[in-house]
């Protein structure tokens, strides 16, 4: 399967063309920079997910821009600081939009903060959202006009968890997750998926005060319900403290998490305490020299971003940012909202190199369905199986 999602290095540097709110309309012929923009957690509770995305969707612009940039043109990717804050967000919203120009949002991250932020962007200033590193069902269902993801559901993310601990055998399942009403939602899917896999299982639920630093006591109200496995829908400086104190703790269950965590910083800051973690990755592994569009992607990393380990979080983002630049590639004559939205809605089976290949339709604005499960073994990532979705049996 592996051979379909090998790609030629030129495609990486495929032209764009863009469009932005409804007073900004693009040419082919414009030879100016074209802005784009994104919001990011660099400060704050999460950063150690926004930097390592951040860097990789710079190490794709600044790739592309070496490679002749969009229909000659450079490309400007503005970051702005969200803090993971929705009134943060909303702030960058406007700074992107009213004083960078931006003419598309590619590769932003979060779920709650991006909502926040729909009703200026989407609504009012009419820019697209492309790619989201974040996403909830009701983005897509129905679909909005001017809103493209690429990223599994988290939900969904969840259901493959508990079918996965289910399929292992396990029958007394915790779910610690994160008190925001999105980790509330998240883990109630996965609950449902477990029940409805083995109806005798025993799922219980432990809300945890969002950006909790000292996770003895929560270990121990853990240990005490005497699980057999336990389901993280945390951060993953949580997810460290966690595994962390379980090991002090001499807690001993199957643990398994969700796609944000298949990172390097939970080998670096949990490492021995990590070992045997399951996991879910978006795209193949940063260290799978038999991909072509992996090898890009290290490359790109090496040269553009060498203070930054390339790892799931970093490839995501390049995936983002190089499936938005394919769609609109495609835009001939003049770039607004609706040519944006033709040419995402034109996107069939396209292949990233990294990732499954995405398609998008008039009804569908969600390109993507399927995840890979990953297992950390002495300090490394491995597959574990194909790609699944909520639907496979595994």
């Amino acid at each position: 399967m592996r051979n379909r999602w090998i790609v030629a290095i030129a495609s990486a540097a495929m032209v764009i063309t863009a469009c932005g709110s409804s007073n900004s309309n693009q040419t082919a012929t414009n030879t100016s920079p074209i802005e784009l923009g994104a919001w990011m957690p660099l400060t704050g509770p999460i950063a150690v997910h926004g930097l390592a995305q951040r860097a990789g969707g710079d190490a794709y612009f600044k790739f592309l821009n070496d490679h002749g940039g969009v229909h000659g043109r450079k490309v400007d990717w503005v970051v702005e600081d969200n803090a993971y804050d929705p009134q943060k967000t909303v702030a960058a919203a406007h700074k992107l939009i009213d004083q960078s120009s931006v003419v598309a949002i590619v590769g932003a991250n979060g779920t709650a903060n991006s909502a926040a932020a729909f009703s200026y962007v989407l609504d009012q200033a009419q820019v697209p959202i492309i790619d989201t590193y974040g996403g909830a069902a009701d983005w897509y269902t129905p679909a909005k006009p001017l809103l493209f993801g690429i990223q599994v559901l988290y939900e969904d993310q969840a259901r493959i968890l508990g079918k996965w601990a289910v399929k292992d055998g396990y029958k007394e399942i915790a779910f610690v997750h994160s008190d925001p009403s999105a980790f509330v939602n998240i883990a109630k899917a996965g609950t449902e998926a477990i029940k409805a896999a083995n109806p005798s299982a025993n799922v219980h639920d432990i809300s945890v005060k969002f950006n909790t630093t000292d996770y003895a006591p929560v270990v121990l109200q853990v240990k005490n319900l005497h699980p057999d496995a336990v389901i993280l829908i945390l951060s993953t400086a949580e997810v460290v403290a966690y595994l962390k104190q379980a090991s002090q703790q001499g807690l001993k269950t199957g643990v398994y998490t969700y796609a944000p965590n298949s990172s390097a910083d939970v080998i670096r800051l949990a490492g021995a305490d990590a070992d045997g973690l399951k996991s879910e990755a978006f795209t193949l592994p940063p260290d799978d020299t038999a991909s072509q569009g992996v090898k890009d992607f290290v490359a790109a990393m090496q040269k553009y971003e060498p203070s930054v380990t390339p790892d799931y979080e970093s490839m995501m983002t390049w995936a983002l940012c190089k499936v938005a630049v394919a769609a609109l590639a495609k835009i001939n004559g003049t770039i607004n909202k609706d040519s944006i939205v033709k040419a995402l809605e034109g996107t069939s089976n396209y292949d990233s190199g990294v990732m499954p290949p995405i398609t998008f339709t008039s009804s569908q604005h969600l390109g993507a369905s399927k995840i890979q499960r990953v297992q950390l073994t002495g300090g490394k990532w491995t597959l574990v199986g194909g790609y699944v979705g909520p639907t496979s049996t595994l």
